[in-house]
């Protein structure tokens, strides 16, 4: 027996606009966007009454179009090495906690361990024009650096930082850490100094 693929019908929806909206508040449409932006300029009983009925109607504001207006889509892109690995699912939990309180969402994206496909990541979150990046590590491609110099997007860097960063860092510096252990291992009288880590790449 053949499979099936079950397209669900359109004609039973409709597109609530803000025209909608207005409409059941009984106010123009540019009254009904201030008041669902909390605009200072709609009087709060004014307010209430457009969203009452924006919730009656379960209408959705298109984020893109006010991404326009105010050039702010209140989007963050985040770029982990792999989502495999559970200290990188319990980063993007912890920023994601502290983010959506704030009103922003979050895009994540996975390279991998390759920096290209970084590069390409960051392109994808600059072309829904994410407010700003949160990158794992400091070591990008040059493509990259200039992408973010280029759109002025503020970028945070986690994880394993370095003083040379061009960026705001949260993290420690792996090269700092190995050294400061294996000087100390030294200044004890061990010689033979054995090293044991992860393999994070395919």
């Amino acid at each position: 027996m053949e499979s099936e693929a079950i397209v669900p019908s359109q004609s039973n929806y409709k597109l609530v606009t803000i025209r909608d909206v207005a409409r059941l508040a009984g106010v123009s449409p540019i009254t009904a966007s201030r008041a669902l932006n909390k605009s200072h300029l709609v009087k709060p009983e004014t307010r209430k009454k457009v969203e009452a009925a924006a919730a009656e109607l379960k209408f959705i504001g298109n984020s893109a179009a006010g991404s326009l207006s105010n050039k702010r889509s209140n989007m963050v892109g985040i770029v982990v090495p792999t989502l495999s690995n559970s200290i990188f699912a319990d980063t993007i939990q912890s920023i994601t906690s502290r983010l959506m309180p704030e009103g922003f969402q979050v895009l994540i994206g996975s390279n991998e361990y390759c920096l290209q496909r970084e590069e390409d990541i960051i392109r994808t979150f600059i072309s829904h024009r994410a407010d700003a990046l949160i990158l794992t590590g400091h070591t990008h491609t040059k493509v990259a650096e200039e992408l973010i110099g280029q759109y002025q997007i503020p970028t945070v860097e986690i994880w394993n930082i370095s003083e040379h960063s061009k960026h705001i860092c949260v993290g420690m510096s792996n090269y700092q850490a190995a050294f400061e252990m294996t000087s100390f291992l030294i200044s004890r009288g061990y010689k033979k100094i054995g090293y044991i880590g992860g393999i994070f790449k395919k």
